[in-house]
């Protein structure tokens, strides 16, 4: 997300995104900011990691290069 971007809304998209484009699948997110980044030269841009479970709840797997 760009520099100036409130950290709470990068969070939410993020989460709105998740929320429906992994359906039926296990996931966890985390967001980090300037302020909580542990490196010693954070980047100064929010971001949002995610982790998927391939398996989804349905037996199916995840494609991430499905288009």
């Amino acid at each position: 997300m760009p520099t100036q971007t409130d950290p709470l809304s990068a969070q939410r998209a993020a989460r709105d995104f998740d929320t429906h484009e992994l359906a039926g699948f296990q996931y966890a997110m985390a967001l980090h900011t300037f302020e909580t980044d542990a490196d010693q030269n954070p980047s100064p841009h929010p971001q949002s990691h995610l982790t998927v479970k391939a398996a989804g709840f349905a037996g199916m797997r995840l494609n991430p290069r499905k288009g």
